[in-house]
């Protein structure tokens, strides 16, 4: 017993600190498991012994307000902790549940903006001037048919490859020399953009000279005064959290590294082939806003996409918005009904539990009242016992959710959603709604209780 609870604290602690998405992942289904575990457990042991804690404060427990009041508590706790844990466990199953289906919903444009930067977004897996040149007629063509121009426009050639760094004395190290053996999505390992400055440069507020680089990243962790690459150690002149221009990933983070010219660009794609990607090229993005309803860009996006060859891959945040609403769609309903299940049990659970320890305690009652005990105290001692009782699935749950926080929004970003801010707010709001009516539920099964055990008679 004493493994899980310590188990249940490694990861409590594992939870807070994690960083990656793919590391939340690996942890979160174990994760449950053990907290599972630990929760029967602390409703079964640690609950009871600190009332047992208590109960050794003689000058306050041995008053008839305490006394009876915690030696009752003690009494249901040992009798109803394995109830009291699943309440617990569905709580947190219905509060996980709901506020993530919500943040789905709620999200789907921002995911759909995270997808595509721009209301137009297009990849080639190669590049040279035919292929600029191409791409930019057809859209120019095809904007002309619809009287509409290009707006917030961006281009840029890069290379591509995934990488992994680690920081050593204010030294970024990469393990590029072997690239071959790290093109997989493990932890610490990056999607690597490599983009010239010259077709960047109204974002780079540096002039780059040779062996200078300049770095968008999606995180903080990325920071240092040198990166090495390909054997070869370049200046960092400044790093940035990433810009709206550059295409972002939530499996792995992404690392944007601009290079001083097309040269030291072509340099570096040399070397990634020697280093085991022989296939690599120098690959294009463009991207564009339009000033136009959502079905004329629709409509925009799917001309383009059948003028094009499967090498060149098109985006519409306008048909991802709608895509991902759909789909978010069937989750939030999803969601909302396995919640409503799920809150179903749990009144289920609490009603006949206090129905059933209401027929349990009549007795009890009865000695209470010969004894000598007013109806009122005998309420007050229930009230009491009842209140303590069934917030602490509450607690528990709400606890729980603190911890878990941090996992499952890196997981959430796993499935696009990386608004955090949104997502902690539809948790705080989905936790209030289900304290009212938890309380609610109380509250009436109370009035329940009281009836069964006889404390109005």
């Amino acid at each position: 017993m004493d493994y899980f609870k310590e188990k249940q604290r490694n990861l409590y602690a594992i939870s807070l600190s994690v960083k990656s998405p793919l590391n939340s992942l690996e942890i979160f289904f174990l994760a449950v498991l053990f907290v599972m575990a630990g929760t029967y457990l602390c409703f079964i042991e640690v609950s009871v012994a600190f009332l047992n804690m208590i109960k050794k404060d003689k000058k306050r427990y041995y008053t008839l307000k305490y006394f009876t009041s915690i030696s009752g508590l003690i009494y249901r706790l040992k009798q109803s902790a394995t109830g009291l844990a699943n309440i617990c466990i569905l709580s947190t199953i219905i509060l996980v549940l709901v506020s993530s289906a919500v943040s789905f919903y709620l999200g789907s444009k921002n995911v759909a903006k995270q997808s595509s930067p721009r209301d137009i977004v297009i990849n080639s897996d190669a590049f040279n001037e035919d292929i600029r040149k191409n791409i930019k007629t057809t859209v120019e063509n095809e904007l002309d048919s619809y009287n509409l121009k290009e707006e917030n426009s961006f281009s840029y050639r890069y290379i591509f490859y995934i990488d992994k760094f680690e920081i050593e004395n204010e030294k970024i190290l990469s393990n590029s020399e072997q690239i071959e053996k790290y093109f997989t999505v493990k932890r610490g390992y990056y999607k690597v953009r490599i983009i010239p400055l010259e077709d960047v440069k109204e974002y780079v507020p540096y002039n780059l000279k040779q062996k200078e680089v300049y770095i968008y990243t999606q995180s903080k962790r990325i920071n240092g005064d040198s990166i090495k690459l390909f054997g070869e150690e370049y200046a960092v002149k400044g790093i940035e959290e990433k810009k709206d221009i550059f295409l972002n990933d939530n499996i792995m983070e992404s690392i944007h590294i601009i290079v001083s010219d097309s040269h030291e660009l072509e340099n570096l794609l040399t070397k990634l082939q020697s280093a085991g990607k022989a296939d690599a090229e120098i690959e294009y993005s463009m991207g564009f806003d339009l000033k136009a309803p959502k079905d004329t860009q629709i409509n925009i996006y799917k001309d383009l996409d059948l003028k094009f060859d499967k090498s060149i891959k098109i985006r519409s945040a306008k048909d991802g918005e709608q895509f991902f609403t759909e789909v978010y769609g069937v989750v939030f309903f999803c969601g909302i009904l396995l919640g409503t299940v799920f809150m179903v049990a749990v009144v289920l659970i609490i009603y006949y539990k206090q129905i059933i320890e209401g027929y349990e305690n009549r007795n009890r009652f009865s000695i209470m009242k010969k004894i000598g005990m007013s109806g009122t105290q005998i309420k007050e001692s229930i009230r009491f016992q009842i209140l303590m009782v069934f917030l602490l699935p509450l607690l528990f749950a709400g606890l729980h959710l603190v911890f878990a926080f941090p996992s499952l929004s890196k997981i959430m970003t796993l499935l696009n959603m990386s608004n955090t801010i949104l997502f902690l707010k539809i948790y705080l709001v989905t936790y209030i709604v289900f304290s009212i009516i938890y309380v609610s539920i109380y509250a009436v099964t109370t009035r329940a209780y009281q009836k069964v055990a006889g404390v109005y008679k």
